[in-house]
């Protein structure tokens, strides 16, 4: 028997993954419709899961606070999550994760240099195209490179600001000790 994939639920706050197993859909059908007929109070219990379709329907269409309607869904939807599935253990596993200081947002949207790098190089039987690719993909690790030195130096800038503004005798103890270092361009 295999484990499903982790089915990743975002809230506003923090995430839940769920591992879902095909054999529990249906209890999780059942679940969601339980908590649906409690969230919007209704007694008819025999009328399903189209009478509660019916009724959402009507609810949103008439009211003018759609956000309630839709913090209402979250809500049950989360509860019979809860309910039918495990709830799966990596659910911070990009905090274990050491990542550098310095790097941007910017900087991952111009990673896409090395698709560049890769036409570059796939690009056999077209000597113009190949040399226009090469250009281009020079250029963009060109500005990359420059992007990264230019993040790194104001980062290390912006922690030695940090640094000194919190003890300010810091550096002056550092230079009488000689463990300053310099740091290259």
């Amino acid at each position: 028997m295999s484990r499903g994939k982790p089915y990743t639920n975002k809230t506003k706050y923090r995430s839940a993954k769920y591992v879902i197993k095909e054999e529990k859909l249906q209890l999780f059908d059942s679940n969601l419709a339980q908590e649906m007929l409690k969230k919007t109070n209704m007694t008819n219990k025999d009328g399903g899961v189209e009478e509660i379709d019916n009724y959402l329907s009507a609810a949103i269409a008439t009211e003018n606070d759609i956000e309630q309607s839709i913090e209402l869904i979250e809500e049950a939807i989360q509860s019979a999550c809860k309910r039918t599935f495990l709830q799966s253990n990596s659910i911070n596993n990009n905090s274990k994760k050491q990542s550098v200081p310095w790097w941007t947002v910017r900087l991952t949207v111009m990673r896409k240099v090395n698709a560049n790098r890769r036409l570059y190089q796939r690009t056999k039987s077209d000597e113009v195209l190949r040399k226009m690719r090469k250009a281009t993909y020079m250029e963009t690790k060109g500005t990359y490179q420059a992007e990264i030195k230019k993040a790194k130096s104001t980062s290390r800038k912006e922690h030695c600001n940090v640094a000194a503004s919190v003890n300010p005798w810091s550096q002056v103890y550092k230079l009488a000790a000689g463990k300053t270092r310099e740091y290259s361009k």
